[in-house]
């Protein structure tokens, strides 16, 4: 029983473990999807008249 319930705990320590480090990802990746459409638009913005 108490093998069990470590094994519960463990299991559920390394998916909210996976959970932290997807939304880690996904947060890294819409910073460089913002910061990259500022740089298009500040190039456009500069190159259009």
């Amino acid at each position: 029983m108490l093998h069990n319930t470590q094994d519960e705990e463990e299991y559920y320590n390394s998916r909210s473990k996976r959970d932290s480090q997807a939304a880690a990802a996904w947060c890294f990746i819409a910073i460089a999807i913002l910061s990259a459409l500022v740089a298009m638009s500040a190039l456009f913005g500069g190159l259009a008249p």
